[in-house]
């Protein structure tokens, strides 16, 4: 399950399963791949050491082809390609990053 802290009256716009397991898998290879050759990363953030585990789980074999169509309709998949350009920068202070997205309020309705 995902969780999110929404103000009242908001929801999260998700897509379509195909599109989250795509942007889901987008994140875990280059999130995996990050930490694996940056490990002095999770002495810094604790915290990644559970988002890393799932990372493992998630990430495919071999590297994802970037969907030019699919950046184009996916609010989801553009945001990830997007913040995960930056991955130091966005570990480093996520709430923030992902809040300066120029997108990030159409996440919500």
């Amino acid at each position: 399950p995902q969780e999110m802290f929404l103000s009242m009256g908001e929801h999260y716009i998700g897509n379509d399963d195909a599109e989250s397991e795509i942007t889901r898998a987008y994140m875990a290879y280059y999130l995996q791949e990050h930490l694996n050759y940056n490990t002095s990363v999770l002495s810094m953030y604790p915290w990644l050491e559970n988002v890393l585990r799932q990372a493992q789980i998630d990430a495919p074999s071999v590297v994802p082809e970037f969907n030019p169509d699919m950046y184009k309709t996916s609010l989801q998949y553009r945001m990830a390609v997007d913040l995960y350009k930056d991955l130091p920068k966005l570990l480093a202070d996520p709430l923030r990053v992902i809040s300066l997205h120029p997108e990030h309020d159409s996440m919500y309705k």
